[in-house]
């Protein structure tokens, strides 16, 4: 089987020089996707990148994947091999201070698979999903790689672990679902079955205290009629509760005068909420040094 070699070519700025070409080459690869090369956030700043590759085949159903962590600077800190389904896709990797995890889609299955690792990249959490809602996997179908952890993607809780919102068990429900760095679940929240409406939660914002979105609330599936609530998840016990932002009669906009404001093609809401000083954002950081 021909291997292949990949070159990456990045841009990093400098403070004095401007603009200066990264490379990073990539020997031995078998098979490589636009969406196997995924930066590192941590706190909104890129602290390095994911490269996920396929090197051969490990079975009928399996392949032999690795992929390489690099620095901010393209510099290789270490290479993880792993065995996945033939048709595994890495949707995004996310940092939360503690540990690296890592979200596939298993095209194949149509499910989720799950890994994460601490700073010596050995692994400390696995976990495979069942399916989600066929309206999920129709949505994931559609979009590419970023778009799809935009909606369905891992949001890092710093040191506690990470929190993914989705479909709950019908297209009229949604699922917020709370994870340990071991990929355990700690809590999960859906719509209540006695509910009689549709709802959609956007999950907007985590820290290490809360998780903060919208829920979008109609009578039914066509209805043009949508209620907009701010809805905050407590992180360690899952309670949920929920405002309505306020309606203005001279707008047919219900968030004139609430907390939430729509820029461009997303909502933000803020909400007052007191957490401790250990829970706001960390200082600058970088990942596995």
């Amino acid at each position: 089987m021909r291997s292949k070699t990949l070159v990456l070519l990045l841009f990093a700025a400098q403070l004095s020089l401007g603009l200066q070409a990264q490379t990073y080459a990539l020997k031995g690869i078998n098979s490589f996707s636009s969406n196997g090369i995924k930066a590192i956030l941590n706190n909104k700043e890129v602290v390095g990148y994911v490269l996920f590759y396929k090197t051969d085949k490990a079975d009928s159903k399996n392949d032999n994947y690795g992929f390489d962590l690099l620095d901010e600077n393209l510099n290789k800190v270490s290479t993880v091999k792993v065995i996945l389904p033939r048709n595994a896709m890495l949707l995004q990797p996310v940092y939360n201070g503690e540990v690296l995890g890592l979200m596939f889609y298993d095209q194949g299955k149509g499910n989720y698979i799950f890994r994460s690792y601490d700073k010596t990249l050995k692994q400390v959490g696995s976990l495979s999903t069942e399916k989600p809602h066929k309206y999920e996997r129709a949505g994931l179908a559609q979009m590419d790689g970023d778009a799809a952890a935009s909606f369905y993607g891992l949001h890092p809780v710093p040191g506690k672990g990470f929190v993914r919102a989705g479909y709950g068990e019908d297209k009229d429900k949604f699922k917020v679902t709370f994870y340990d760095n071991n990929f355990k679940v700690k809590w999960s929240y859906q719509t209540p079955e006695s509910s009689k409406e549709y709802e959609t939660f956007l999950l907007s914002d985590v820290n290490a205290s809360y998780a903060t979105g919208i829920t979008l609330r109609r009578n039914g599936l066509m209805s043009r009629k949508v209620e907009y609530f701010l809805t905050v998840f407590d992180i360690e016990s899952g309670k949920r509760s929920s405002t309505s932002p306020p309606n203005n009669p001279r707008s047919n906009s219900p968030f004139r005068r609430s907390p939430c404001r729509k820029a461009t093609n997303r909502w933000s809401c803020k909400a007052n909420i007191t957490t401790s000083t250990t829970s706001r954002a960390s200082a600058r950081a970088r990942v596995f040094t």
